[in-house]
């Protein structure tokens, strides 16, 4: 039961009393709640308008450079021979061409068995990918290299002793008695070229084909920037040339003797020189290289060493595929009625700069025997007219290219000799509207959201949370001005000019 004081005969409500001065006492609770009410609102509001402008700052960022505002988009004509991506700055204009190849993989095979199950014993296989690039013809891994992946790089490309001639009149006729050139090679080698003293040679290389021809082996001519060089086929610094003969003087050589260039290669960076061509080179002990000159680059070098004499085909195949970066490797059933089974390995990259050498050694039921059933090739690409006298043939070991276009990565999916192909980069227009009316909504949301926060109504006589804000208030000037701001003199000077206007609600549009 509640207990009241009636006020003790005095006729005074004490409850009332009591209750009226307990609630003076809370007015400056109160007071602080309706200020922490309106603090916790200013600050919603706050960062309601801070979020606008970070979204309205990213949309802009956007815009701020050529290379993210000019927009760049590219197209093919024919994108069933040529797909297009990227080119989102790049600089417009067209490009026309004609893929006559593609690039393809090289792809061999070993001799039939009667099935993948076919034991092939124990051995050493190898297989290098690449190394046929830097001019080796062969390759076979020794006892001291341990199974698993090699690199071996090429750091200075060989040459062979090499002559170089003065400029040479053309056309060129040699006459009778000065038409015979001598090269002394090393070892006591000569190889004589007699020129038809009939014949008139148009150009160098011309002159250069006919001279090579005569040399029947040992010696070659080229034509290099207008002069005629001749060079020993033998590279590296054991070779040698000395010209002679009645022909020197006529063909502005002289009577120069010269010397080969050693080529420098490292085996998982070990280096060593080269100084002879002539038979196998021994690298380092552990591998034997089979090459007329090496030329700078890379190559990999894959080692598969089976112990067990019942490895069988299907076996090696998987002991290929462990080796990364090197070929692909399947034992393959045909199907065929007589040995349908073929170990067949695939390079990893595509284009000559992949092409396969193979070497099966020691095994009791594998020869040393494989076939191509697919040529390493590059793909080609031809600007100008085929048939012109100047067309400008470019070749790549991928189908996929990103220099042929300037900023535009080009896939060539489709050979066509016939067809010509352009791929054009012009302005993508809807893109680039995309992102200047996402800048604009932007902008308007935050012209909204200080609105809404800064706004009085006299009929409720309320306002926002940030009423009478002068901070709050200046931001939709600030924004307005930095819209109109005119920066440099060229015809894109001002939003204006691309078509950001305000309407009369005082709202920015876009006409695209």
């Amino acid at each position: 039961m509640a207990i009241t004081l009636g006020g003790l005969g005095s006729g005074l409500d004490t409850n009332q009393i009591i209750s009226q001065l307990m609630q003076v006492e809370r007015l400056p609770l109160q007071r602080l709640d309706t200020q922490r009410t309106q603090f916790q609102a200013q600050a919603r509001a706050w960062t309601e308008m801070s979020t606008q402008l970070t979204a309205l700052r990213g949309t802009a960022d956007a815009l701020k450079t050529p290379a993210t505002a000019l927009i760049t988009k590219p197209t093919s004509t024919d994108p069933l021979r040529v797909a297009v991506s990227g080119g989102l700055s790049a600089a417009t204009g067209s490009t026309t061409f004609r893929v006559t190849s593609l690039a393809t993989a090289h792809q061999v095979s070993s001799v039939g068995f009667t099935g993948t199950s076919s034991v092939v014993g124990a051995g050493t296989f190898t297989v290098t990918a690449g190394t046929a690039s830097l001019g080796a013809t062969a390759a076979q891994a020794q006892a001291g290299l341990a199974a698993g992946v090699h690199t071996l790089v090429v750091t200075q490309a060989s040459s062979g002793a090499a002559v170089t001639g003065s400029t040479l009149s053309l056309p060129y006729t040699p006459q009778v008695g000065s038409n015979v050139l001598t090269a002394q090679l090393a070892g006591g080698v000569t190889a004589t070229a007699t020129l038809d003293a009939s014949a008139t040679y148009s150009t160098l290389d011309e002159l250069a084909v006919a001279l090579t021809a005569a040399f029947g082996g040992g010696a070659v001519a080229r034509a290099d920037g207008g002069h005629l060089v001749v060079s020993s086929e033998t590279e590296g610094s054991a070779s040698a040339l000395t010209l002679s003969g009645s022909a020197v003087a006529s063909l502005g050589l002289g009577a120069s003797t010269a010397a080969g260039q050693d080529a420098v290669l490292t085996l998982d960076g070990t280096s060593q020189t080269v100084t002879d061509f002539s038979g196998p080179i021994d690298v380092g002990g552990v591998l034997a290289l089979t090459a007329k000159g090496l030329r700078a680059g890379t190559g990999t070098v894959g080692v598969v060493r089976t112990t067990d004499p019942a490895t069988t085909l299907a076996d090696l195949a998987s002991s290929v595929n462990s080796l990364p970066g090197v070929a692909g490797a399947s034992a393959i059933d045909t199907g065929s009625s007589s040995s349908p089974a073929r170990l067949v390995l695939t390079a990893r990259d595509t284009g000559t700069a992949g092409r396969l050498t193979l070497s099966a050694v020691g095994f009791s039921g594998l020869p040393d025997s494989f076939s191509a059933l697919r040529a390493a090739q590059d793909a080609t690409v031809v600007l100008g007219d085929p048939a012109g006298p100047n067309p400008l043939i470019v070749r790549r070991s991928s189908n996929t290219i990103t220099d042929l276009v300037p900023g535009v990565t080009v896939t060539l999916t489709r050979a066509d000799p016939a067809t010509d192909v352009t791929v054009a980069v012009n302005r993508d227009t809807e893109s680039m509207a995309t992102k200047y009316k996402a800048m604009i909504d932007n902008a308007n949301a935050l012209l909204d959201s200080v609105a809404k926060n800064t706004r009085y109504d006299l009929g409720t006589r309320s306002g926002g949370p940030l009423v009478g804000d002068s901070r709050a208030r200046d931001l939709s000037p600030r924004l307005y001005s930095v819209f109109y701001a005119s920066t440099g003199s060229g015809s894109l000077s001002s939003l204006s000019a691309i078509g950001i206007g305000t309407s009369r609600e005082g709202r920015f549009t876009f006409d695209a």
